[in-house]
Order: C-alpha cells, then sequence, then structure tokens
C-alpha cells in the first residue's frame, strides 16, 4: 500500500514540475511577443534666406530623402549659394518628407529679404520678410499645393520691402507672429472698444508677454490699424487710427514703455486681400504689430472685427 502511494505521489509531483516549466515558457514567450516596439522621433527640416544664401539645417530619415532635397536646392541656386547642414539618422519617414524639394521654390533669392520654412511639430511655419502682400499670398499657395492634403500652414511671414531685420529683429517679428496667428482681434462693432477674452484681450497679453522679454527691449514696434473697403476711406482712417491708439494704449497699461511703441492706422489702404468675400475682408480687418528699426521694419498681423 505504501508502495503504491510513494508511485502516486512522484506522478504527481512530475506532473507538477511539467506544468511550471510550460506555464514559465509560455508565458516567456508571450511577454517577447508583446514587447513594445520602440517609436521613432520624427524626422526636422528648415531652410532660412541669409545674407544671400540658403541654409538647409534637420535630420531625414534617410540618404534618399536627403539627395531630393539637395539635387533641388542645387538646380534652384547653384552650388555656391546653399549651404548644406542636413543629417540622416533613423527616423520615422511621414509623407511630408516626399514634399520637401517642392518647399524650396519658396525661398527664391530674388524675392526673400530673409526668413524661411519650417517644419514644426506636424505644421509648416512660413517666415521672414516678403516684398509685397501679392508675393506672401503667391508663396502661401506655392507651399500649399505642394504639400499633403490638410497639412497645417502657418503664415509667419511679414509684408516689408525695406532692409533685412537684424536676427534679433527678426525674432522678435516671428515670436509676436506665432502668438497671432489664426487669432482675431475683436472691437466692438465700429468701435474702437477692444473686447475681453480669448478673441480681444487675451491675444493681447500674450503680445505683451513677448515684447518684455529683456532681448527684446530695445526694439521699437508699430501698432497698425487696416479696416476692410466698406463704407467710407475717411471714416475706415479714422477708425483704424483709434483702434491702433486703444491697443498701444492697452499695452502701456500692462507696462510696456511708450517710448517703444507708435500708434498708426492705414484704413483700406493695405489690403491683404481683394476685398471680394466675407472671408477676405475679415483678413484685411487686423492689427499689426511691426518691429522697428534703422531703416527696417516687420508686421506681424492679427485680424480685427470690424
Amino acid at each position: 500500500m505504501l508502495n503504491k502511494l510513494l508511485i502516486v505521489a512522484s506522478i504527481l509531483l512530475f506532473l507538477l514540475l511539467c506544468w511550471v516549466c510550460i506555464s514559465s515558457h509560455s508565458s516567456t514567450v508571450n511577454t517577447a511577443a508583446v514587447a513594445p516596439t520602440a517609436t521613432l522621433a520624427d524626422p526636422t527640416f528648415a531652410a532660412n534666406v541669409a545674407n544671400g544664401k540658403v541654409t538647409l539645417n534637420g535630420v531625414l530619415p534617410d540618404a534618399a530623402s536627403k539627395a531630393a532635397v539637395v539635387d533641388r536646392a542645387k538646380q534652384l541656386y547653384g552650388d555656391g549659394n546653399f549651404i548644406d547642414q542636413l543629417q540622416i539618422a533613423d527616423r520615422a519617414k511621414p509623407v511630408w518628407v516626399a514634399s520637401l524639394p517642392a518647399l524650396l521654390p519658396a525661398l527664391k533669392l530674388k524675392d526673400r529679404v530673409n526668413g524661411g520654412v519650417a517644419v514644426d511639430g506636424g505644421a509648416i511655419n512660413l517666415m521672414g520678410q516678403v516684398a509685397s502682400a501679392d508675393l506672401k499670398n503667391s508663396i502661401f499657395s506655392e507651399v500649399s499645393k505642394s504639400l499633403p492634403a490638410n497639412f497645417k500652414i502657418n503664415d509667419l511671414m511679414s509684408v516689408n520691402a525695406g532692409p533685412a531685420l537684424s536676427e534679433t529683429g527678426l525674432e522678435a517679428q516671428t515670436a509676436v507672429n506665432k502668438e497671432l496667428v489664426g487669432k482675431i482681434i475683436e472691437f466692438d462693432t465700429g468701435k474702437a472698444t477692444i473686447r475681453p477674452g480669448a478673441n480681444g484681450t487675451d491675444i493681447l497679453d500674450q503680445v505683451v508677454a513677448v515684447l518684455s522679454q529683456d532681448k527684446y527691449k530695445s526694439l521699437s514696434f508699430e501698432v497698425a490699424g487696416h479696416t476692410d473697403n466698406r463704407g467710407n476711406a475717411s471714416a475706415n482712417q479714422k477708425l483704424s487710427q483709434t483702434r491702433a491708439a486703444a491697443v498701444m494704449k492697452y499695452l502701456t497699461d500692462k507696462g510696456l514703455a511708450a517710448a517703444r511703441l507708435t500708434a498708426v492706422g492705414y484704413g483700406d489702404t493695405k489690403s491683404l486681400v481683394p476685398n471680394d468675400t466675407p472671408e477676405n475682408m475679415q483678413r484685411n480687418r487686423r492689427i499689426e504689430f511691426g518691429v522697428k528699426e534703422t531703416k527696417a521694419a516687420g508686421a506681424a498681423t492679427g485680424n480685427a472685427g470690424k
């Protein structure tokens, strides 16, 4: 009887050991099967115009992508007019990478004072100075056609036919533009009363935060008011002037030195686009903040409700 019990116990112990081994092996296999795959970082790209040359920066996912960009730059600008600082690393390859060569014509040296393009967080920023509103719109249109559908484009360009801003001036101009892009500074209808909240004073508070930075305190700014072309031209000029003055007062009340600011009303004389649709008229109703340097100026734009 004792022998039988020992045999049964041995069999049970053997089966238990087998179950433990199988379970351990299965756990190891399953763990390996579901181990997470490392996520590749996104590529980066920037092309900037300065001192008569285009500089290419960023990290692209493979040699073919870099070669396509560099070859296109050679065709457009010539070997002596661009600087290649692009790097290659193991990165993701989103669809916009294939569109990069098509972006480069927007940097034509004869058309651009400075600035450029940069892909930032799934959107492209268009930056710098251009000679006219028509050129600004043309660049935006060309870039839009070259990118995948629904790709976000931030138009941070400033219309300025004058000399190039300094590096600090351009940086300040771009920083203000980023706070204003896609936003509307609203006023009470027909008045110069700035509306409180997200579409008024909150936007100006963000502008104050930029202009208050120590590195920009040597810069002055023009606060420019604009309207669409509805109504009397003289009345539009007066309205734009009073609105620019109201914005300037708000900024000084928040601590900016009045000596750094100038308020100017342009009425409907500097439209960005034709006043042929409600959307275009809204774009033309705007407040601009332009960096003022010796013999140089730029413009940062925020729409203004009429």
